[in-house]
C-alpha cells in the first residue's frame, strides 16, 4: 500500500471495486430480509432479485479478461520494437517508454505470458484491478523503473488526458527525473 502526499492520475473512471459491490449487496440482502419479514414478502424472492446484483458485478472481471483475450488474437505477432516505433516521432526518452512497456505487459501476465501491447490500448481496459491502489501502485512501478518522480504530478500537461498506454508513456515521459537520495 502506498501512501501518497500529492495527487496521482486515475487510470480508470470506476470508483467502486467488486468487494465493494459485494458489500452492499449484502447489506441490501439484509434489509431485504427485514422487510421480506416486516411486509409479509417471499423472503426468497426478495434475496434472488438482490442477489443478481452481485453475480452481475462479480463477472466484469472475467468479461475485462476474455475481452483482453480477445484482443490479443488479433495481434501476436507484435513485438516490442514496434511499440517503441511508436513513440519515434515524441521524442519519448526510450528509458520510459521501455519501462512502461515491460511493467504493463508484466502486470498483465496473469492474463497472457507475452501481452502485445499496443500504444493504442485504453489503459482502463488493461486494469486488472479496478482499485486506487492497484493504479498507484502500477504508476510507482513505471516510475521507479523508468527513473522518473512523480513529484509535482497534478503539474503535468497529461495529468487528466491518460487514456491510452501512449498517454501513460507520454506522462512519464514529461515527469522530472528521479533524484537520488
Amino acid at each position: 500500500m502506498f501512501t501518497v502526499d500529492e495527487p496521482l492520475p486515475r487510470l480508470s473512471s470506476n470508483r467502486f471495486s467488486t468487494p465493494l459491490w459485494v458489500s452492499i449487496a449484502a447489506v441490501g440482502m439484509l434489509v431485504g430480509d427485514f422487510c421480506a419479514y416486516r411486509f409479509s414478502l417471499g423472503p426468497l424472492l426478495v434475496n434472488s432479485v438482490l442477489l443478481l446484483l452481485p453475480a452481475s458485478v462479480l463477472t466484469l472481471d472475467w468479461r475485462r479478461r476474455r475481452a483482453l483475450l480477445a484482443s490479443v488474437r488479433g495481434r501476436d505477432s507484435q513485438i516490442a520494437s514496434e511499440f517503441v516505433m511508436a513513440f519515434a516521432n515524441d521524442a519519448a526518452d526510450p528509458r520510459v517508454v521501455r519501462a512502461v512497456h515491460d511493467t504493463v505487459q508484466e502486470y498483465l501476465r496473469p492474463i497472457h505470458p507475452q501481452f502485445p501491447i499496443s500504444d493504442t490500448d485504453p489503459v482502463a481496459a488493461l486494469l486488472l484491478e479496478n482499485t486506487i491502489e492497484a493504479e498507484q501502485s502500477l504508476l510507482h512501478l513505471i516510475a521507479r523503473r523508468s527513473g522518473r518522480s512523480l513529484e509535482g504530478a497534478a503539474q503535468n500537461p497529461y495529468f487528466h488526458k491518460i487514456h491510452s498506454v501512449h498517454d501513460l508513456t507520454l506522462f512519464f515521459n514529461a515527469q522530472p527525473r528521479a533524484t537520488a537520495h
